[in-house]
């Protein structure tokens, strides 16, 4: 039985906390906020899970000198970097998640967490989940099929009103209540829908077309006292063999569009989550011309499946494969979210970088 510390009681720490019980593990979770502890005891995780699971042990204060084979921490995106040099400070892991985005823009600290971890043997990984879903790793194997042939345009939409997040969070009145109306703490469409770029990047990757390219960068800030935030983000790349890509977030459309397309010279693969109600898919034409449709029906705890296995896998062996959450994700998420907003407030047109 794995044992698991969860830093961070809020929506996040729920969803992970009921997805390592569902595997059986040893779940501790703290926070500093008690009324954010009682919550999730008397009304989140009941609501959302039936009952209250009494082996949950949750930690008024942080549990000092104790080995885990797994810390979690599901804080503020600007709290990430402070909390994760606090655990490897006060604690041992084999495996530490950062929930995504691995920081607020422009954090100094990520390259030196990445360090720490390295020096500290311990296996860095991030929370893009959706890199890791049923659906994601089906694509990867159609990708691996070569039947799209020459790669023309890579494209990720990830289109959803946060009204959902502040439904789930009925504590919340509104953006301004947390780091959600601020994009220099990690808020806005950006940062809080980062599995678009993070998806993107692995898209990148399975395709191998890593060399240099060129973007330019737009956003719609909404900048009313105290709120500053980003409510639409586009990207648009372009490489000098004639591939182009695109990335497109905001916190406005409902319902959710959240779904990748990949057209080659000689077909088409289009990803999506929560197309319909509870099921995600996979589209793809063959070569032949002929098309077809993969369903994933699903539950919200299923989405977190494949990501508690990762980290079950890495916590049993540190030399377990690489996989599209590690840590080095995580940076490269970060290093472009940085570049995005650069050129979205120079607009610059043109900036050449490989991520």
């Amino acid at each position: 039985m794995l044992k698991v510390l969860i830093v961070g009681a809020g929506s996040i720490g729920n969803h992970l906390a009921h997805a390592c019980r569902n595997q059986d593990w040893e779940v501790h979770i703290t926070d500093i906020d008690q009324a954010a502890l009682h919550r999730m005891r008397q009304e989140t995780y009941p609501a959302r899970y039936g009952t209250w699971d009494e082996s949950i042990v949750q930690h008024s204060h942080f549990p000092e000198k104790t080995r885990w084979d797994a810390v979690i921490i599901g804080t503020p995106p600007d709290t990430h970097m402070r909390v994760a040099m606090e655990v490897l400070s006060r604690s041992q892991t084999s495996v530490l998640l950062v929930e995504k985005p691995l920081a607020a823009p422009g954090c100094e600290d990520v390259g030196r967490l990445d360090e720490l971890l390295k020096l500290r043997k311990v296996r860095g990984l991030v929370g893009f989940n959706h890199n890791v879903t049923s659906n994601t790793m089906f694509m990867a194997e159609l990708i691996g099929k070569d039947i799209i042939g020459r790669p023309k345009s890579i494209e990720v939409d990830w289109l959803e009103s946060w009204e959902g997040i502040f439904a789930a969070h009925p504590w919340l009145d509104g953006p301004a209540d947390s780091y959600l109306g601020y994009q220099a703490r990690g808020g806005g469409a950006l940062c809080e829908h980062s599995h678009a770029i993070a998806l993107w990047l692995h898209l990148v990757d399975l395709l191998d077309v890593k060399q240099n390219f060129e973007f330019t960068a737009s956003a719609k800030m909404l900048v009313a006292d105290p709120l500053s935030y980003d409510q639409e983000t586009q990207v648009i790349m372009r490489w000098k063999n004639g591939l182009v890509g695109r990335i497109r977030q905001d916190v406005t459309t409902f319902p959710a569009v959240k779904q990748a397309t990949i057209i080659g010279d000689s077909g088409y693969i289009q990803w999506a989550t929560n197309e319909k109600n509870s099921v995600d898919i996979v589209r793809w034409s063959n070569k032949d011309g002929s098309q077809e449709v993969k369903e994933f029906p699903k539950t919200r705890p299923d989405d977190f499946i494949n990501e508690i296995k990762v980290i079950e896998a890495a916590a049993k062996n540190h030399t377990a494969p690489a996989t599209p959450i590690d840590f080095s994700m995580g940076v490269r998420v970060a290093r472009f979210t940085d570049l995005i907003i650069e050129g979205a407030k120079t607009g610059a047109r043109q900036i050449s970088t490989q991520i």
